[in-house]
């Protein structure tokens, strides 16, 4: 499903109206279907979301985008899920639907999810005591949830909250449920903990980093042609190449903003691994339009997040007119494996251990800095994104990771695990040894935002908020 929504109104019994008003907002979500659950049957949702509803304490409803197969399997529905759910492959939604319902509190069942499985999902369920629903354990799928004069509320993404005029729109902690009744309660039910265990020699941090990286790769595969959105870098690299070892189909998408922009390094990578490589080129008088579509989507000025979002957001596009349901994407690789450029001043002002701790900190705060940042854009572009690098098998070994296997690295380069990996699985060396360039640069994002504020003589961060609050009429973000 393209967004999931669900309403408590205990006092005014108008919670299926309201929860039709959020799906009404989410429509960018999943624009083919629009429906409410009923004593486990589907009600669509269509014309004015005010007239036809049923007086109701709770109510949980979707968005649906018949292009990812986005509906629930036929029968009786008592859940609704947004994303996907990876064991050896990705999960059937029946065999989620039937671990959900093996017990008849569905907020046990929903407990139970978060526990065995990986993957990018959030769930609901309904019963007599109220709504019941979940969040995977690294926050990959959005959910937020708030509260104003009795009235509680999910949704995909926080405009659907702002609607009912709920300003305070929180996120789901990752690997957490939440029951809304009378009252909101989250419980957390597998937050990411630090493992105790630290690898003791490079050579077996690289072979197990091999297989892991390549086992959550299989794990994402369900069809047989994939895009990937690609820097050039040795993230996005890496799961190009182990797409292709795997018998896919793989076609690269770059984002290039402004004629003088460099993109050479995206294409020299891209004919030392034999791959195709689109890139998307855009004028800088145009990128307005895509500042303005992220903004939207984000729900967030912040400077940063916009620069690296457009050109997520050209490449998603592309891919998706070209056909492509399946984005890859190397995020994580720098969280990960101690890539940015902090990790290595830390790891000489305060040492290995403080360099570990703000590893675990940045892959734990993924799903505000990343994902809260990526997935509106992918799902608006009709795409799955895929993450293997947010793999909890490959996170767990990662943080159990000395930093001084990854500062200084290969070379005196950061992520010298990861390199060694990619030397390990054969990439070229001009691939393995490329230093970090970061996408807003890589692509010209950071330039042509700069420009587009200069015309009107603001900074960046005054240009994104005047857009943004023209957009949202001011409403603040949480």
């Amino acid at each position: 499903m393209g967004s999931i929504v669900a309403v408590v109104d205990l006092k005014n019994q108008e919670a299926e109206a309201k929860a039709a008003k959020i799906l009404g907002a989410l429509t960018h979500r999943g624009p083919d279907r629009r429906c409410l659950v009923r004593n486990g049957q589907l009600i669509e949702v269509e014309g004015e979301p005010d007239k036809g509803f049923e007086g109701s304490p709770y109510a949980i409803g979707f968005n649906a985008s018949k292009r990812l197969g986005d509906e629930p399997p036929p029968g009786e529905v008592k859940m609704i899920l947004d994303g996907e759910l990876y064991g050896d492959s990705v999960v059937n939604w029946k065999n989620v639907k039937a671990i959900v319902e093996e017990d008849t509190r569905f907020s046990v069942g929903l407990e139970r999810v978060v526990r065995v499985f990986d993957g990018a999902y959030a769930m609901a369920s309904m019963d007599q005591r109220g709504i019941h629903a979940c969040r995977d354990p690294l926050g990959l799928k959005p959910l937020y949830y708030g509260s104003k004069c009795g009235v509680h509320a999910l949704s995909s993404e926080r405009k659907g909250l702002w609607v009912l005029g709920i300003r305070d729109a929180y996120p789901v902690p990752p690997g957490s449920t939440v029951t809304l009744n009378r009252d909101v309660e989250v419980n957390p039910v597998f937050p990411l903990v630090r493992s105790s265990r630290r690898i003791a020699r490079l050579e077996e941090a690289v072979n197990q980093t091999v297989e892991l990286l390549r086992m959550a790769v299989k794990r994402r595969i369900d069809v047989d042609r994939v895009a990937v959105a690609f820097s050039g870098g040795l993230d996005s690299s890496l799961i190009a190449y182990l797409l292709k070892e795997m018998g896919l189909k793989v076609q690269l998408y770059t984002a290039s903003i402004g004629s003088g922009v460099e993109v050479g390094r995206a294409v020299e990578a891209a004919e030392a691994l034999g791959f195709p490589l689109t890139v998307v080129e855009v004028p800088v008088d145009e990128v307005e339009s895509y500042v303005s579509r992220v903004l939207w989507l984000m729900e967030d000025p912040n400077p940063l997040k916009v620069e690296i979002a457009v050109p997520i957001l050209m490449a998603a596009e592309h891919a998706s007119r070209d056909g492509f349901n399946t984005l890859f994407l190397g995020q994580g690789g720098d969280e990960l494996y101690a890539g940015y450029k902090r990790f290595e001043e830390m790891y000489r002002e305060r040492g290995e251990a403080w360099v570990e701790h703000e590893v675990y900190v940045s892959v734990a705060e993924s799903y505000l800095n990343n994902f809260q940042r990526d997935e509106p854009l992918l799902t608006a572009s009709t795409v799955r994104g895929r993450y293997p690098f947010y793999d909890l098998q490959l996170v767990s070994h990662a943080l159990s990771i000395p930093a001084f296997m990854n500062l200084p690295g290969l070379n005196g380069l950061r992520k010298g695990v990861l390199r060694l990996v990619g030397k390990a699985l054969g990439l070229p060396p001009k691939v393995y040894q490329a230093p970090k360039k970061a996408v807003q640069y890589g692509s010209g994002s950071h330039q042509a935002i700069r420009q587009l504020a200069r015309r009107q003589g603001l900074t960046p961060a005054q240009f994104l908020k005047k857009l943004f609050d023209k957009m949202f009429h001011s409403k603040p973000q949480t």
